[in-house]
């Protein structure tokens, strides 16, 4: 008695799980993303397909005061997901300390 009553519960649940599998449901809808400058113009902007797009900035939102903004680490464009062209990265005080040149994700040789 006890192995057809598992057996029947484990029918019930492959059952079960089959029709909740077989429920259409809605594909997934990704919203772009961005963020506006002060001068509005658009950065951090990702596609309806979660690609990287257009000029991005990205911030030390974790080394800083309670009451400065955070800083600028690196910036530059991404084409497709890819950095692409040259990228900038920036100290401790927010200067460039070294520019590097992408093609397709990949640093090229200046």
């Amino acid at each position: 008695m006890k192995t057809f009553t598992s057996i029947l519960a484990l029918i019930i649940l492959i059952i079960t799980l089959t029709y909740a599998c077989s429920e259409k449901s809605p594909p997934l809808k990704l919203v772009a993303s961005y963020e506006l400058k002060m001068n509005k113009d658009t950065i951090n902007l990702t596609d309806k397909n979660g690609f990287k797009q257009g000029y991005w900035e990205v911030r030390d939102h974790i080394n800083r005061k309670e009451h400065e903004p955070p800083l600028i680490i690196e910036s530059g464009e991404y084409k497709n997901n890819m950095k692409q062209g040259v990228w900038h990265y920036y100290d401790s005080t927010g200067k460039i300390n070294r520019s590097v040149k992408y093609l397709n994700d990949m640093p090229t040789k200046n």
